[in-house]
């Protein structure tokens, strides 16, 4: 299992110029025409988890779960994984060795 950063991957993929501050899931999920994310606040999420609320922890939940969705939507989308994989093979180097040392994707 290699773990890999989809931000940092798609701040290799979009120049800076382009992105801007805009830097975020939402940002590249409407770049690639995908479905944009669920939005909650952190203080919203805090204020949840203090209560406790069934149906808050519920909606935590439903966030939490389209956020990681929304990342492997990404990296398919992109290609991300084979690429890294790719360029790993005509190197030579482990796929973990690849991303997180060499910095080749």
């Amino acid at each position: 299992c290699v773990p890999i950063d989809v931000r940092v991957s798609f701040m290799k993929l979009y120049p800076r110029s382009e992105v801007g501050k805009r830097s975020s899931l939402n940002f590249y999920l409407k770049e690639c025409g995908l479905v944009g994310k669920v939005d909650m606040s952190i203080p919203a999420m805090n204020k949840i988890y203090e209560t406790a609320n069934v149906e808050g922890m519920r909606k935590v939940s439903e966030y939490c779960i389209k956020d990681a969705l929304s990342c492997q939507e990404l990296m398919v989308k992109r290609n991300i994984i084979n690429d890294y994989r790719e360029k790993a093979s005509i190197a030579h180097i482990p796929l973990f060795d690849d991303y997180a040392t060499y910095g080749l994707g």
